[in-house]
Formats: structure tokens, C-alpha cells, sequence
């Protein structure tokens, strides 16, 4: 059954979400700032949780796409299907709301999706403590390929496909986007070779002509300077932490370039994939993200599935994890010992291939019930569970 609003009186709303659940909200402001990878899709699913609860909410963009946000909302309030009054919209930099928060309420929520850095900082802050608080932060996401799965078996090729296109999706830019790829050591250089090739028929450049045509391209730029600086300042961080690239260029120019397209000219940046001797050694591929087409390959060190999931866990929450394997017991295993610190874990095998499900990524698609996200680390607002947050 859909979701049924059953009263509004004395300021409360109650929603019969089921037959078995009735869930009861009262009042208070929603704030709601959303990053620069998703300009529509990331507000959207925000305000259709708050509205839905009876509350009106502030919207902040980041600045660098703020006007197709701004055109979004002046699209839903002349279609007549926002109530008038119940969302506003903010622009300018993040610590211009800093002085809101003195006007917070413990009846109010502050759902935020972006870094880990703001975070953290918005978790010590002692006025939303009280409130109720979202944070759905960016994590060095996993993409571990098993030590039973064989070179040139239908589940490898899956893996290098889906490899490849985790890093060139949106350029890199996703909060679900592959930092961290185990292997098995012995088919580490094998798996270096494979994700080369592929990468090199993933085409960088426009995707449209001055005409309005479109060009074949499979990555574009990157979304402002300020992220193209900060992909380059993090691939040096880790190659002065020991890291060493194997495919690509340290400043993002060596690539499969659409003709006419100079590396120099504008964001783009393309693919970088480093590799690690001893990940005990560098800890910084499990704690920091580069927000970018880039990604580290660890190997298991010769010791299988138990070193797999000591690897996919260090570094803490993380929102997707992704297991290649054929072996029924080795899945189980990765499921139990990981399950507990990442969001959702693809499980692939050999019979995957064809799946609709895994056409564009190593992730699958994120239904709105799956959680996106673990408890006290924050996740994506879909579902009933969104709605718990103003329950």
C-alpha cells in the first residue's frame, strides 16, 4: 500500500505507512545541504521525505551547480505540487549557515550528504546535538575480486568491466565510486593489464558539440578547478604516502582522449590506478577518498578471504562494498565479516553477467530500500526508513 496522511491536528501529522506501521510527526525545520555530484536527484529525495512528515525545508546546494538546483525548485513550486512556503532555497558558501544552527531546535533535523571532513566537524558541533541529525559522508569504498575467481572467467571480465566503469561513471565523482580494489596477489599484475585495456576504450572528452551534437565519450571533465586541484593534490598524497601508479599520470593527463581534446584544457581528468605493496604500510588509502576517477589495488598477500575482509573493513563505515567470487562459502564469509560496517555488498558470479542489474556499475542499483549508508554513519533518504528521522 502507498502512504496515506490520516490527520493534521494540533500540529501533528500522522502517516499510515502500512498496515502495521503508523508513524507520528510534529513540526520543526528541516536544513538540508546536498553536495555537487547529484544537482537534482540529491535534493529531490530529501524534500519528498520532509515534505511527506509535514515539514518545511531550507535547501543549500553547493555553490559550483547551485543554479541547476535553483531551476529545479522554481520548476517544482509553478508545477503546483510543492505546498507554498515549505521549501526555501540558499546559496553562497557552507559556513554561511554556520549561524542558523544558534536557531536550532531539538525538533528540527540537519540532513546533510557531502565529505567526511564536514562531517566530522559538523558532529562536534555542540548546538546539533540535540537535534536530529543525518550525515551520509563519503568513504574509500570497496571493489574486492576473490582469490577462486580465474583470469578470463565470465566473473573476472565482469569485474574488470565494472572496474573500469565505477571509475569513469559521473568522472569519478560518486559517493559509491571504487577506492579501494583487493585482489588475490598472485592475479595482480594480471588484473593491472586487463583494467588497462579497458580503460583505453573508455573515451574522455565533451560530451557535446558546440552544434548540440553528441560525441561517444564515456568521461567528462571534472566539475570546477577547485576539484580538478584537489584531485591532483590527492593522488600526490598518496604516492608520497608509498603508493605507486600503474596506469594513468599523477596530474590526470594520460588517457584515452577524443580527438582534438588537449589534457591542458579545462577539468578533465583521466583514470589513475595505483597499487600498494603492503597497505599495512600505507594506511591513507583506507581513511582518505580522492573524489575522482581514481583507485588503489591492494592484494590479499597470498592469504585469501580472511585477509580480503581485514582490508575491505580497515578504515572504518563505508557505504558499498562489492565481492566477486564463485564460491558460495567464500561469499557467505565476506557477507558475515563485512556486513557489519558497509552499507549494502554486491555479491557477483559467473551467472551475473547478463544481469540488467549490474548493466553500468559494480554496485547494482540502490532500490529505495536498500540502506546506502549504516547506522550512525547516515545514508541516503529513501523508503520508510527516511522517514524515521523526523518520527
Amino acid at each position: 500500500m502507498g502512504y496515506r496522511v490520516l490527520s493534521n491536528a494540533d500540529g501533528e501529522i500522522r502517516v499510515k505507512a502500512s498496515e502495521e506501521m503508523e508513524l507520528h510527526f510534529r513540526g520543526g525545520v528541516a536544513l538540508a545541504i546536498d553536495p555537487f555530484n547529484f544537482a537534482a536527484w540529491g535534493p529531490l529525495h530529501k524534500i519528498a521525505v520532509a515534505i511527506l512528515s509535514g515539514t518545511p525545508i531550507i535547501l543549500k546546494p553547493a555553490t559550483v551547480i547551485a543554479p541547476i538546483t535553483h531551476r529545479m525548485i522554481e520548476m517544482l513550486v509553478s508545477a503546483g505540487i510543492i505546498p507554498e512556503g515549505a521549501i526555501q532555497i540558499v546559496h553562497g558558501p557552507a559556513d554561511s549557515l554556520i549561524g542558523l544552527f544558534d536557531h536550532f531546535e531539538p525538533v528540527d533535523a540537519l540532513l546533510f550528504t557531502g565529505s567526511g571532513h564536514t562531517a566530522a566537524i559538523l558532529q562536534r558541533d555542540p548546538r546539533l546535538s540535540q537535534i536530529r541529525l543525518s550525515l551520509e559522508k563519503d568513504s574509500p569504498n570497496v571493489f574486492a575480486i576473490g582469490d577462486d575467481v580465474e583470469p578470463g572467467s565470465p566473473a573476472w571480465k565482469l569485474a574488470v568491466r565494472h572496474a573500469a566503469s565505477e571509475l569513469c561513471e559521473n568522472s569519478g565523482q560518486r559517493c559509491t565510486g571504487e577506492r579501494k580494489i583487493i585482489v588475490a596477489q598472485r592475479n595482480k599484475d594480471r588484473f593491472i593489464a586487463d583494467l588497462d585495456e579497458e580503460l583505453a576504450t573508455k573515451r574522455i572528452g565533451r560530451p557535446l558539440n558546440d552544434d548540440g551534437s553528441r560525441n561517444d565519450v564515456a568521461m567528462g571533465p571534472l566539475v570546477s578547478r577547485q576539484q580538478y586541484e584537489a584531485a591532483r593534490a590527492g593522488v600526490r598524497r598518496l604516492v608520497d604516502a608509498g603508493a605507486q601508479i600503474v596506469i594513468g599520470a599523477e596530474d590526470g593527463s594520460k588517457g584515452a582522449w577524443l580527438g582534438g581534446v588537449k589534457p591542458t584544457h579545462g577539468f578533465f581528468f583521466a583514470p589513475v590506478v595505483l597499487k600498494v605493496e603492503d597497505p599495512d604500510r600505507v594506511p591513507i588509502v583506507h581513511s582518505e577518498e580522492v573524489f575522482a576517477p581514481v583507485a588503489t589495488i591492494l592484494d590479499d598477500g597470498g592469504l585469501g578471504i580472511e585477509r580480503m575482509i581485514e582490508l575491505s573493513n580497515a578504515g572504518g563505515p563505508k557505504l558499498v562494498a562489492a565481492y566477486y567470487t564463485n564460491d558460495p562459502a567464500r561469499a557467505r564469509r565476506f557477507v558475515t565479516g563485512a556486513a557489519h560496517i558497509h552499507g549494502r555488498i554486491l555479491i557477483a558470479n559467473d551467472q551475473a553477467r547478463d544481469t540488467p542489474l549490474l548493466s553500468a556499475t559494480g554496485h547494482g542499483t540502490p532500490w529505495p530500500e536498500l540502506h546506502h549508508g549504516i547506522p550512525g554513519f547516515g545514508s541516503e533518504l529513501g523508503g520508510l526508513r527516511a522517514l524515521a528521522i523526523f518520527n
